[in-house]
């Protein structure tokens, strides 16, 4: 039933977990980031609003949030390591 609203976000989700499966440079996009911010935020409202029942959703997507969690941590520590804490203006 509920699997109607996440149509948009899951096809969005599931282009971007394959780009960056095959080239995680696809993450440091400001247009991908801002669609997976989206697409999170949709699963946080959807989660609070109908409870258990997003438990099937959370199943689908949760291997890649451990992936993409993964990912985005490597990038921060390989761009702190590089650049120091504090980048320069």
């Amino acid at each position: 039933m509920f699997a109607f609203f996440f149509l948009l976000t899951e096809v969005q989700w599931d282009s971007l977990m394959a780009q960056a499966a095959q080239n995680m440079d696809v993450l440091s996009s400001q247009d991908n980031i801002k669609i997976l911010a989206n697409v999170l935020k949709t699963n946080v409202s959807a989660c609070t609003s109908i409870g258990s029942f997003y438990l099937p959703q959370l199943g689908r997507i949760f291997l890649d949030m451990l992936g993409l969690y993964k990912a985005v941590s490597g990038i921060v520590s390989e761009t702190v390591a590089k650049e120091g804490k504090f980048k320069r203006v």
